[in-house]
Order: structure tokens, then C-alpha cells, then sequence
């Protein structure tokens, strides 16, 4: 049997290791004098431990420094502690169940049908300038446990079943992108999982929206002349997606010609009457929620003037310098003779 000696205030006390607890023993300076009466009082000590189960927890030792243990005692008291906290354990969860609680819970439904809508719902959604989108989701009596919405690889989290969306194009770059609304809700089935989280309805609804926040662009026209002599007026292509229209304005002779053309393939216009004179013309251009005014240009063509050359003495030669346009020229005298050549004459 293991113990160490103690020496506190002129009295001894020493410590006895009987099967699973301490006991301290007190032995006066009288009792060194007999090795029997030392051994006796230990053994009542023993005794004692066997009869009486002492509660290492609840003791007290007043005056003695526990530093004072050996390295053997402190480890076997420790072990004695844990074996004891594990035998309390053990016995207070053995608790033998007689009755039991099941509730049937229906599992919730495969199917659901949720109502999520945008405004405006258009199959394209065209953003071409600050924009608030409102959406709308029935969650039919459930808990929404998340929701976000994302365009494209960015996502914003949404913190309402109902709301709006707002959307800057000058923060996308022009072109077509998703628009994703996703909800997380509940079941509703009552059961752990559904109170827990783990277990509810996942909703998903896709538009396509078309962003470009581009203002108008300046157009400059120019002039050329087609394969068959005719006037073409041209200007660089509005290729944007909030493009509206052109406004072709152009003026001859004291004639005004003043076009909208909505189609942005069609940036040119001919003009099959035009052979020489004076000609203006501008193009102006209109996107959503922008206009340019085009630059005005002027350009001159030369009337042909007549030209005569004497060929003999009962002979004269009348001549002119064609025109670059496909016309026709009348020669009058007399008042009534007429004649008319064409281009090519």
C-alpha cells in the first residue's frame, strides 16, 4: 500500500491508498514511540475506507499542500477521479425507456407550384438605362431561408420575397446576359430536417435582359457615286442595341428630303435625281435615351456649259463636259428644236 508522509504544525498526518479512495489518518507525536500503535491506527484507517464510501470531491484538507504528493499519488488520484466520473456516467444514462413518442409526418410534397414573376415580364429585357426591376415571389405560407439574384457570374443576396432590382448599364458592358432569381424555402412538412433547414424547396426562374447604355454616336456622311451613276450618300454603321433610328435630312435645288430610317442596316441613301447643283445633307442618329445631331456636309457639282467650235463655213459644233452622274441632256434653240442625248452619247 502506497502513502507519503506529511509534516504540518508538529503533527503527522499520512495518507492511505484503500482500493478506490484517500483517507488521511492523523497520528500524534506520542504515537512514533510504538510501531505497533502507528500500524494499528493505519490499519483502522483501512477499515474505515472499506466501510464508509468517502467522496474525494467533497474533502477538504486543511493545511496540507497538495504539491506535497508524490508523482505516483497524483497520477493514481487522477485515474481513481476519471474511473469514478466514468462510472457515474455510465449508470445515469443506463435508463431503460418504456414508452415511446412517434408522430407520423407526412413527407412533403415532389411537386410544387410557385408563382415568381418580374416587371416588366418581357422575354427580353431590355436595360438601356437606370432600371428597377420589380419581382415577386408567393412563397405560399413558407419561410424563404435565402434568396439572391445574379447576372451572369455576379450575385447579389435579396433579403425579401418581394422587391426591386436596380440596374446600371454603365456597369455591364453591352450585350446579352441571365438574369437568375433563386428562393430557398422550407417544406412545411413540420418534421426535424424541415425545422433544422435541411429539408425545403429550392426555386429557380431565368430571364434574358439586353444591356447597353451607350449614348448616340456622332455620324459624319460622305458621297460616292454607284456602279450605275447615281448619288449614294453613306455613314458609318449605329451597330448598338439601343439603337432606334436615323434621321436623314437632306436638301437640292430647293428641294427638302427629310427621312427616318429604322432599320441600322440601311446606313446609306441613293439618289437616283441628283446630276449637278448644290447638295446638303445630315444625319442625325437616335438611340433610347440619347440624341446626336449629325454633321451637316455640303458639296458642289458643276452644270455642264455649252461649247461651240466652227467645223465650216455652213457648219458649227455645239459640245458640253459630261456629267459623273447618270442623266440625260436636252440641247433646245429656236425655242423648238429640241434634242436630247443621254450619258453615254
Amino acid at each position: 500500500m502506497l502513502y507519503s508522509k506529511i509534516f504540518v504544525n508538529s503533527a503527522q498526518h499520512i495518507y492511505t491508498i484503500s482500493k478506490h479512495f484517500l483517507f488521511p489518518v492523523n497520528i500524534s507525536p506520542s504515537a512514533e514511540r510504538s510501531s505497533a500503535t502507528q500500524h494499528d491506527k493505519t490499519a483502522q484507517a483501512g477499515d474505515y475506507a472499506e466501510r464508509v464510501l468517502y467522496n474525494f470531491f467533497s474533502v477538504t484538507i486543511k493545511n496540507i499542500s497538495l504539491l506535497t504528493l508524490t508523482p505516483i499519488m497524483k497520477t493514481l488520484i487522477k485515474t481513481l477521479i476519471f474511473l469514478f466520473t466514468l462510472l457515474i456516467t455510465f449508470y445515469a444514462c443506463d435508463y431503460p425507456l418504456k414508452k415511446e413518442n412517434i408522430v407520423d409526418i407526412e413527407p412533403p410534397q415532389d411537386t410544387v407550384y410557385f408563382d415568381l414573376s418580374i416587371t416588366p415580364e418581357n422575354d427580353t429585357i431590355k436595360i438601356f438605362t437606370d432600371t428597377d426591376l420589380s419581382f415577386e415571389f408567393n412563397t405560399l405560407g413558407l419561410t424563404v431561408l435565402y434568396a439572391e439574384y445574379s447576372i451572369n457570374n455576379s450575385s447579389f443576396e435579396l433579403y425579401s420575397p418581394n422587391g426591386e432590382i436596380s440596374i446600371d448599364p454603365d456597369d455591364y458592358l453591352p450585350a446579352y446576359y441571365t438574369l437568375k432569381l433563386t428562393f430557398t424555402t422550407n417544406s412545411g412538412s413540420g418534421s426535424i430536417a424541415d425545422n433544422a433547414g435541411y429539408e425545403g424547396y429550392l426555386i429557380e426562374k431565368e430571364w434574358t435582359l439586353l444591356i447597353d447604355g451607350r449614348p448616340a454616336p456622332y455620324i459624319v456622311p460622305e458621297k460616292s457615286i454607284t456602279e450605275n451613276g447615281f448619288l449614294k450618300i453613306s455613314w458609318p454603321k449605329c451597330d448598338q442595341y439601343n439603337f432606334e433610328a436615323y434621321e436623314f435630312s437632306a436638301g437640292h435645288n430647293g428641294n427638302t428630303i427629310n427621312l427616318t430610317i429604322t432599320n441600322p442596316d440601311q446606313n446609306y441613301y441613293i439618289d437616283s435625281l441628283y446630276v449637278c447643283g448644290d447638295f446638303n445633307v445630315s444625319v442625325d442618329c437616335r438611340v433610347a435615351y440619347s440624341y446626336s445631331l449629325g454633321e451637316s456636309v455640303t458639296f458642289h457639282e458643276d452644270i455642264p456649259q455649252l461649247n461651240f467650235e466652227e467645223i465650216g463655213y455652213d457648219s458649227l459644233r455645239i459640245f458640253w463636259d459630261k456629267t459623273n452622274y447618270n442623266a440625260k441632256y436636252r440641247l433646245i434653240w429656236d425655242y423648238d428644236s429640241i434634242y436630247y442625248f443621254n450619258s453615254n452619247n
